[in-house]
């Protein structure tokens, strides 16, 4: 049975047969695969050039397509963060299909990852490059996360509206947002607001699936969103302006100049303005009275400023950056209890300097960063409490230090971490602290064996957390394997995670009706097996496909979820969950056809595990879905993607007013067209074609049809 066989089988639930080759002629293309030379496994984030200006990116399985080649003799430049590129002379044949396998060394500097360390990424991992991040349209983290398998965003309205990400069933304080090593979870909520995070100056991220305190510390017991910002890149300049349904408005712009090449100096400026006035129309749930309504207060706006400077040396490098990030935006409130004049502000502002350095087979990195996060919630008329003005600032100052070294077959790494977050303002009440402190300290060790075509690699991690809010020290050990044979590969992973209680559980200002709990323990993962298989094939006689499964099972002790008490007074408490599941994925790009299939869905089973309650926990839907088409025809690109939350339970212990599956529809196509030295990009996109109108959340609302529309000017790299 040959590999293509063997891979079409798993294929065929989705596919049912290989897609046809096209017979007409059509220009020259180039497929390949780019691999680490020291282990023969994938690299994603590679990226190819052509002579004739063309580029690709490598994905998750370091396979890269160049289409619409000039026939004739060609050089293609393959490189890569911490390794030296290759250059490799290649023949384009007219009709014809040629393939090109890229082997890459480690560089004297190691600049892919801040923080050192020697553990392999989980299976599974998924791998957003900024080819991906343009071709989405999508505008802030939350709108390219709502397409990866086993992670739920939960938006409360429209465009710029908060919006949150579940991990396998996690809540939004389990997973651990970075932003090039900087925390984003926001210091009262311990959640991660994704529409702050925008994407115009984005190169990379990286969703980190599973208890991964082993890895990042803290906050990431149900996964992390790992985000690399924009290094500078030399000669550069690009302009966008968008427009779209209900007043969206959108400008963004970012010039370089400098050498990014060793012995250089590189800097760049990026800015953004965004601009959403709200007001949709909605559909009155049946139990709130039928009809429709307007969803009036849901204006958004946001402003972002971001810089970077960056020194290249021949074993060395270093890079200074700043933020600003300011959002304003109304709080309508709930269906049931709408506010007109419910208002919140957020600001950001940030600096950080972080630089590697190679000495031999050893390497070590360090990152320093001081942020401001302000936010105020006030509403003069609130439609059913008396009027308030919240507001509360928090000063992070965070430093990591890694160092790596290879010791035979051995990788060995080690690091620290320190953070202080002084807190201040009004929305936190008796006993809370003005100041916690955090520390945490990581070793790593990582052993590739490699024999014929066959690879093995082992790996274990073992972190300490400790903080000023609890008192004590906390253990997070991860062990792992992953075996690799020609078309297949498997990984074997168990591990522990810890996460604190956040500030607002344990000391929010009590209300009617709610209590804070300053007694609630730290979340726990005792204990989380994963397994992740693929199967994949590539090449210029097959098909270029991959599926992937992932399997996981976890026992979670102490999560933190709100119900109420005996009186019927809301706070939040600790329960013991039981947290099962797993992941398929499939993705198809048949040889010959400018089209890519791919599609996956997710069952993540999150359920009490005490004997006071039972079934799933509240707003967590069981089953998630997406899938996609994309295409290239006569130089225009356009896709589909759908996207999928099941039905979620709005109260424990009972399915009743549970939330209907929302099924949204999305649709882009765009057109490249170069004049001169630069490139002119033109895109239209329907978010929810069909104009469902429907909500994550029980009275939030989400808008219906939303059109788009955006061009953009770019000139150098």
């Amino acid at each position: 049975m040959t590999r293509v066989v063997r891979l079409i089988l798993l294929l065929a639930c989705l596919i049912g047969a290989r897609a046809p080759t096209l017979a007409a002629q059509h220009a020259p293309e180039l497929r390949g695969r780019v691999l680490d030379a020291a282990t023969s496994t994938p690299l994603p984030g590679a990226e190819v050039l052509s002579s004739d200006g063309s580029r690709a990116v490598t994905g998750s399985d370091g396979i890269f397509v160049l289409r619409a080649l000039k026939p004739g003799p060609a050089q293609v430049t393959v490189r890569r963060v911490g390794f030296a590129p290759v250059t490799r002379d290649v023949e384009l044949a007219n009709g014809a299909t040629s393939s090109l396998t890229v082997m890459l060394s480690a560089a004297p500097v190691q600049l892919a990852e801040l923080t050192a360390t020697a553990a392999p990424a989980a299976g599974g991992v998924t791998s957003i490059d900024r080819a991906a991040i343009e071709q989405s349209g999508a505008s802030d983290l939350a709108d390219i996360l709502q397409q990866q398998g086993g992670v739920v965003v939960t938006r409360s309205g429209g465009p710029g509206s908060p919006a949150t990400a579940s991990i396998r069933g996690s809540s939004a304080s389990q997973v651990l947002v970075l932003v090039d090593g900087v925390p984003q979870n926001q210091a009262v909520s311990g959640s991660a607001d994704l529409s702050l995070v925008r994407l115009d100056n984005v190169e990379r991220i990286s969703v980190v699936r599973g208890a991964q305190s082993a890895r990042y510390g803290q906050q990431a017991l149900g996964g992390a969103i790992v985000v690399e910002t924009r290094r500078p890149a030399g000669l550069e300049a690009q302009a966008d302006v968008g427009a779209g349904s209900y007043g969206g408005r959108a400008l963004a712009g970012r010039v370089g100049a400098g050498r990014s090449s060793a012995g250089g100096v590189a800097a760049s400026l990026s800015g953004a303005y965004n601009d959403f006035a709200g007001d949709f129309p909605y559909d009155i749930p049946p139990e709130r009275g039928g009809g429709t309504g307007v969803r009036l207060n849901s204006a958004a706006r946001d402003v972002s400023l971001e810089g970077a400077v960056a020194w290249t040396g021949a074993t060395a490098e270093a890079r200074l950056r700043g933020e600003y990030f300011d959002v304003d935006r109304g709080m309508p409130g709930t269906v049931v209890q709408p506010s007109l004049t419910g208002h919140q502000t957020q600001q950001r502002i940030g600096v950080g300097l972080d630089g590697t350095m190679k000495l031999g087979r050893a390497a070590a990195s360090v990152s320093v960063s001081l942020q401001r996060q302000d936010a105020t919630f006030a509403d003069s008329a609130p439609p059913f409490s008396a009027p308030y003005d919240d507001h509360n600032r928090a000063d992070v100052f965070l430093v990591d230090a890694g160092a790596s070294r290879d010791v035979g077959a051995w990788q060995l790494s080690a690091g620290a971490q320190f953070q202080r977050m002084g807190i201040s303002g009004t929305a936190l009440g008796v006993g809370a602290p003005d100041a916690t402190l955090y520390g945490g300290g990581r070793i790593a060790a990582r052993a590739p064996f490699i024999s014929g075509d066959w690879a093995l690699d082992a790996s274990a991690a073992l972190r300490v957390d400790g903080s000023s809010l609890m008192g004590q020290w906390y253990a997070s050990p991860q062990v792992g394997a992953l075996l690799r044979h020609d078309w297949w590969s498997a990984e074997l992973r168990w591990g522990q995670a810890y996460n604190p209680p956040t500030l607002g559980d344990m000391y929010f200002q009590e209300g009617v009706q709610v209590e804070p709990n300053p007694l609630l323990a730290p979340e726990r993962v005792k204990s989380e097996w994963s397994l992740y298989l693929e199967a994949r094939e590539a090449g210029p006689s097959s098909l270029n496909a991959s599926m992937g499964l992932s399997l996981f099972t976890a026992s979670i002790d102490g999560m933190i979820l709100w119900s109420p008490d005996f009186r019927y007074i809301w706070s939040p408490n600790n329960f013991d969950v039981s947290r099962r599941g797993g992941e398929l994925n499939l993705r198809l790009a048949p040889l010959g056809s400018h089209v890519a299939l791919a599609g996956g869905v997710a069952l993540a089973s999150v359920t009490y595990a005490g004997p006071v309650l039972s079934g799933q926990v509240i707003y967590r839907p069981l089953w998630s879905a997406s899938a996609s088409a994309d295409a290239s025809v006569l130089g225009f690109e356009g896709g589909l993607a759908w996207r999928y939350a099941g039905s979620r339970r709005t109260a424990m212990g009972t399915d009743l007013n549970s939330l209907p599956p929302v099924n949204l529809l999305d649709f882009r196509v765009s057109r490249v067209i170069p004049i001169g030295g630069m490139a002119v990009r033109a895109r239209f996109a329907i978010d929810n074609l069909i104009g469902t109108r429907t909500g994550m959340l029980v009275d939030f609302p989400l808008p219906g049809r939303l059109l788009r529309f955006d061009i953009s000017l770019r000139y150098g790299s």
